[in-house]
C-alpha cells in the first residue's frame, strides 16, 4: 500500500509539478517512505537558488542534522550517484570514512549557516516555530530552540495566539524532556487564557 501511495504522488508531481499542495505532499511521503535523496536534493537545489527561502533552509537543515549519511546521499549536482555501489565497496573503508567526513563537515557548515541566518527571526506561525527550534534542538542548541519559542511566545502576547502558542511550546518542552519546564509554562499562562481554553 505504502508503494502505491508513493506512486501516485509522485505521478501526480510529475502530472501538476506546479501544484503547491501536492509538492508538499510529495516531499512528506518520499521522505518518510521514498527515497530521500530526491528531497534532499530537492530541497539543496532550492536553497542554492533561493537561500532566503527561510522555511526551504529550515526544512534543509533538519534533514541534514537528522539524516544518517551513507553512499545513497552522495550525489552530483544533476542527481546521479557519485559514487557507484562496485566502486564504493571496492574503495578501502578509511577512504569511505574519509569522505564521508568530508560531507558531514560541509553539511554541518550549511547547518551552522541557516542557524545564523534565522537566529533573530520571529517565525511567522506556530508550524514554522516548531520547525525552526527543532532544527535547534536536534543538533544539540536546546537552550537556543527554547530562546526561539520564547520570542514567538512574547510575539503573540494579547493576541489571539498567544494560548495556542503556549500550548505548542509546552508540547515541544514536554516532548524535550523538559516536563517540569512544559508544566510551569502552562501554569504561567492560565491567567492569559480566554474561556475557550
Amino acid at each position: 500500500m505504502p508503494h502505491r501511495l508513493l506512486r501516485i504522488i509522485r505521478l501526480a508531481r510529475e502530472q501538476f509539478p506546479k501544484n503547491d499542495q501536492i509538492l508538499a505532499v510529495w516531499l512528506e511521503i518520499e521522505v518518510s517512505i521514498g527515497e530521500t535523496w530526491k528531497v534532499f536534493n530537492y530541497r539543496l537545489e532550492k536553497y542554492t537558488v533561493r537561500p532566503d527561502d527561510f522555511d526551504n533552509a529550515l526544512q534543509l537543515a533538519l534533514l541534514l542534522v537528522n539524516l544518517k549519511l551513507d553512499r545513497e546521499l552522495l550525489r552530483l549536482p544533476d542527481g546521479t550517484e557519485a559514487y557507484s555501489i562496485r566502486i564504493w565497496n571496492q574503495m578501502k573503508s578509511n577512504k569511505r570514512e574519509f569522505v564521508l567526513q568530508k560531507k558531514r563537515v560541509t553539511w554541518d557548515g550549511m547547518i551552522e549557516t541557516i542557524i545564523e541566518d534565522t537566529k533573530d527571526r520571529v517565525d511567522p506561525d506556530i508550524k514554522r516555530t516548531d520547525l525552526h527550534a527543532s532544527v535547534l534542538r536536534d543538533y544539540g542548541r536546546l537552550e537556543d530552540a527554547f530562546r526561539i519559542w520564547d520570542r514567538y511566545i512574547d510575539s503573540r502576547e494579547g493576541t489571539g495566539e498567544y494560548t495556542a502558542s503556549i500550548i505548542a511550546a509546552s508540547d515541544f518542552y514536554f516532548n524535550s524532556e523538559r516536563i517540569e519546564q512544559a508544566i510551569n509554562l502552562l501554569k504561567n499562562a492560565i491567567p492569559e487564557q480566554s474561556h475557550k481554553f
